[in-house]
């Protein structure tokens, strides 16, 4: 979302986030669970580069199991994953 645009401007980011979050769980979370038996976190992100509280927690968990894996440093596999992010939404 562009937290700039007009319809975001009365409300503090952490609302807007969190708006965007259950927005996405209303629309998904209810398939994933009856269907696929699993869990769901909705990745947030800002047209700007923000991520959401939710979103952060999933890429620090991804990085820390990727760097255990692959025995690499985590704080490489985050500034990777975090560009690979940062390109999908261009």
């Amino acid at each position: 979302f562009f937290p700039n645009a007009q319809s975001y401007r009365s409300k503090t980011l952490d609302a807007s986030y969190r708006d965007h979050e259950k927005e996405k769980k209303r629309g998904y979370c209810q398939r994933v669970v009856q269907v696929e038996h699993g869990t769901m976190t909705p990745l947030v992100f800002m047209s700007t580069g923000g991520a959401s509280k939710e979103t952060t927690t999933v890429i620090k968990k991804l990085a820390s199991e990727i760097a255990e894996k692959k025995g690499q440093k985590y704080t490489h596999v985050v500034a990777k994953q975090l560009i690979r992010t940062h390109l999908l939404k261009l």
